[in-house]
């Protein structure tokens, strides 16, 4: 499904930005879900949803057990208050498959993905 994270208690989706392999597994061991062999998707795959992108590129090696772990994450959280909404609201999402399974998840905590 489409990638979005949890930040200042609101999901905030994640640009589709040199979204790979390493990125989508460490998205599947997150949710707890088969990533052996996690796709990646990109141009909003699953839609772009109602989440606005706040996190323009992350960058893992695939052997993280969160998105959070991953070197970059905090690097790239996007500033609410110095990028434009359109952009913001226009930008291509990063998708992920976790070996053909899914995942529900409707609580926002800090740091989890969905």
């Amino acid at each position: 499904g489409r990638v979005e994270v949890c930040i200042d208690n609101a999901w905030t989706a994640v640009s589709e930005y040199q979204w790979d392999y390493d990125n989508a597994q460490v998205v599947c061991r997150q949710l707890n879900l088969p990533h052996q062999w996690a796709v990646p998707l990109t141009g909003s795959y699953f839609g772009r949803g109602d989440a606005l992108v706040d996190i323009y590129y992350i960058r893992c090696y695939g052997y993280e057990n969160s998105i959070s772990d991953c070197p970059s994450f905090s690097s790239y959280i996007i500033s609410r208050s110095s990028t434009s909404l359109d952009w913001r609201a226009t930008r291509p999402v990063a998708g992920v498959v976790c070996d053909g399974y899914t995942a529900l998840v409707t609580e926002c905590e800090e740091g989890e993905v969905r």
